[in-house]
């Protein structure tokens, strides 16, 4: 039996072929062999009734590092205006953002985290459940 997209090997004499495609159902039923053979270097194109869906490559050195999140950018580049800031203590600078949270969250129309995400969904009222 072949299928496309997994490796095959030769019973005879242990060559292994790769195909280059794989269907949607055998990625599901095969999603362990087909992220191995990517991780060897193998890129797979992902179709659906023939036609090219998605392609699944390896992973660069780009990819693996690990990114800081645009907090720490922030609190890099607002460090870097204002140096003494970095020297406070936790629990001043845990006093700090209470203050300045409590003084945001009166400027705002929502009560709660869940009113802005409903607003921000473009659903204020919560009809949409």
């Amino acid at each position: 039996m072949i299928l496309r997209g997994l490796p095959l090997r030769c019973y005879q004499c242990g060559y292994m072929a790769m195909f280059e495609q794989v269907s949607v159902r055998e990625l599901k039923n095969q999603t362990t062999k087909v992220l191995r053979q990517v991780e060897k270097g193998n890129p797979v194109t992902v179709t659906k009734r023939g036609r090219p869906i998605a392609r699944i490559e390896p992973a660069t050195e780009r990819d693996r590092a690990p990114r800081t999140s645009i907090y720490e950018r922030l609190q890099r580049q607002i460090e870097a205006r204002w140096p003494a800031l970095r020297r406070r203590s936790p629990a001043k600078q845990r006093a700090d953002f209470e203050r300045i949270s409590r003084k945001a969250a009166r400027g705002l129309r929502s009560r709660s985290w869940q009113q802005m995400d409903r607003a921000a969904k473009g659903d204020p009222l919560g009809l949409s459940r």
